[in-house]
């Protein structure tokens, strides 16, 4: 499939999405969506959105999951932590798996940016409604590498005193959806 058209993103649905002959090259994220996906939908554990094309609706271009969760505030930056309320906790979103099948991991076809736009927009939305005080990523490292500096390349800021965990504010994500003309 040389040229395509991108769909929107949708959750996934076992009855239309092939998920069986996706392959991201990085095991783990593959089994998740093989195995685990429907499950947690089901579970409201996570929500797993797909990128397909036009062209081939049900063959999964790539996919991610969102999750609600909390952050302790003193494992955030002094400066920031100070201006927040005395909790211990923060809610937030995780954005807990991201993949883009081997055949479109080209570098000039920028999937990786599509998906982790509309994951800022779903999460900005959400927050709306129930609110989330960022967007968090545990890195995972395997076979294709260290995605660390994927993530920084946008905007993600590491947490001082966790490993391998970044986050982005969610006033940050509103000021770029807002320049970019997605959000009012």
């Amino acid at each position: 499939m040389d040229k395509f058209t991108l769909k929107a993103t949708e959750p996934l649905n076992t009855n239309k999405h092939d998920r069986k002959d996706f392959s991201s090259g990085v095991v783990k994220l593959d089994t998740y969506l093989w195995q685990q996906a429907d499950k947690e939908s089901k579970q409201n554990i996570s929500q797993t959105f797909v990128l397909t094309s036009h062209e081939k609706p049900n063959s999964i271009m790539g996919y991610y999951t969102l999750s609600a969760s909390s952050i302790q505030i003193d494992n955030l930056p002094d400066e920031i932590a100070i201006r927040l309320p005395k909790y211990k906790h923060v809610g937030v979103t995780l954005l807990g798996r991201f993949a883009i099948a081997e055949q479109f991991q080209k570098k000039g076809l920028k999937l990786g940016e599509h998906l982790l736009v509309d994951a800022k927009l779903k999460t900005w939305k959400a927050s709306q409604v129930v609110a989330s005080f960022a967007l968090v990523v545990d890195i995972l490292t395997a076979e294709k590498g260290d995605p660390t500096d994927f993530y920084l390349k946008y905007d993600f800021i590491a947490f001082p005193k966790t490993n391998n965990k970044l986050y982005l504010p969610m006033k940050t994500i509103e000021r770029m959806l807002k320049a970019n003309g997605l959000i009012k």
